[in-house]
């Protein structure tokens, strides 16, 4: 690929991801992405309120939240 179309692709990926989290964010329920290999990605802010989080944890922090609110 030529410099400007991996440019071209990495702008059209910018603005869908921004598109996501917008729609994600707005959205009534709580939500989350994981990778393939279960990695987290992305955490929707409410749901990270109603965790009692804050800011953008440590996945080990997030894990015993998660352990924590499910008892």
């Amino acid at each position: 690929m030529k410099k400007t179309e991996l440019l071209a692709e990495f702008q059209a990926l910018t603005i869908r991801e921004a598109r996501f989290r917008t729609i994600a964010e707005c959205s009534p329920v709580r939500l989350w992405v994981t990778g393939g290999t279960g990695k987290s990605q992305f955490f929707h802010q409410k749901w990270l309120t109603f965790i009692g989080l804050t800011g953008k944890p440590t996945p080990a922090v997030l894990a015993l939240k998660i352990l924590e609110t499910e008892r």
